[in-house]
């Protein structure tokens, strides 16, 4: 005689954490989740069928990042393994790039001001609501000049917006070009002064 196996039922699903950036499903641990059959409940263990699969945070909240989940009953040889579909939330990759502002040459002072952009790595969509704090854009020499490096560091996403970690910064420093102009000769200032006082200036 063929034994029939039993069909249970999925009673509640497991809940997953957040999937770090570029890690497999095997990495996004199940937790929870309830099989029964018949009011009662089944042992086993909950697993991804694709745990090699690498989930794209650029999918979050589609149909792209459910994920199949195998429940295997501890005893195979009276109940049937049961399939489901778990949504995955996956970190998002943000790049940083910037451009910087030419200033006029300040003895002692690197600094500048400047603005950055920042867009998801993997479709190079663009964040607007997302935000950075406390960067700081530098020359790498005080001295005038045309096209010199300059270097935007020590930003974070502002924390307000990454409460779950959900967005994953991949450039710890972004880089762009910007001048120092020449300082204007103090005495060429003067005489301009005293022409302007003079009435005799003429821009």
């Amino acid at each position: 005689a063929v034994i029939r196996k039993l069909t249970p039922e999925l009673g509640t699903k497991p809940e997953t954490n957040i999937l770090e950036y570029q890690k497999p499903l095997s990495d996004c641990v199940l937790k929870g989740g309830k099989v029964t059959w018949n009011g009662l409940e089944v042992t086993g263990e909950f697993s991804w069928k694709t745990p090699e699969v690498k989930p794209s945070g650029e999918n979050n909240g589609t149909d792209n990042a459910n994920y199949t989940v195998v429940f295997t009953p501890s005893e195979a040889n009276i109940y049937l393994p049961v399939e489901f579909d778990l949504p995955v939330r996956t970190q998002i990759g943000v790049r940083v790039s910037c451009k910087a502002d030419s200033r006029d040459y300040e003895k002692g002072n690197v600094t500048t001001t400047g603005t950055y952009e920042l867009t998801r790595a993997g479709d190079g969509m663009k964040l607007t609501d997302l935000e950075l704090t406390d960067g700081i854009f530098k020359f790498e020499q005080e001295t005038p000049g045309e096209n010199l490096k300059v270097t935007f560091s020590g930003y974070k996403i502002r924390e307000d917006q990454n409460a779950d970690n959900l967005y994953v910064l991949l450039d710890t420093t972004a880089e762009t070009t910007a001048s120092i102009r020449e300082p204007v000769p103090t005495d060429q200032i003067l005489s301009q002064l005293i022409e302007i006082i003079n009435g005799d200036y003429e821009d």
